[in-house]
């Protein structure tokens, strides 16, 4: 039987707000889609608003590469300014650094982040699986 071709938009794909203001949807998780991943991974889309950012955080577990497709941005590791970062910029954050990004910039930051192996089924990731997963469903 030939496999269906999955296709879809991201705007389509039920959000998470979180508590800076930012909008994070998981597009491809091994528990979201129900196909097959070849490389264990997770793909996110963080959607920032002008002057939002996201939380500090640490992945333990996942190495994180960030493509920065709309929006300028500030990075910051380990509590300090790294630089600013804009489109078709690409960013690597290995396991265990700490990170952020804010909005700088006029326009909203659209960001997808990459995580290998995919993130953990757990507070608000765990509920932008969790949609997602309804999402796929229909499709």
């Amino acid at each position: 039987m030939k496999e269906k071709v999955l296709k879809f938009g991201a705007d389509d794909v039920p959000g998470v707000k979180t508590p800076t203001g930012t909008t994070v949807k998981m597009l491809i998780h091994p528990e979201s889609t129900g196909k097959p991943v070849t490389i264990p991974l997770s793909i996110l889309l963080v959607i920032l608003p002008p002057g939002t950012e996201t939380d500090e955080h640490v992945h333990e577990d996942s190495d994180e590469y960030e493509y920065f497709a709309t929006g300028k941005g500030m990075l910051y590791r380990n509590g300090k300014e790294v630089g600013i970062v804009g489109p078709n910029t690409i960013v690597y954050n290995p396991k265990g650094a700490l990170h952020k990004v804010k909005n700088v910039g006029s326009e909203e930051i659209y960001l997808l982040r990459v995580h290998i192996p995919p993130l953990p089924h757990a507070g608000l990731i765990g509920k932008a699986i969790d949609l997602a997963k309804d999402f796929f469903k229909k499709q």
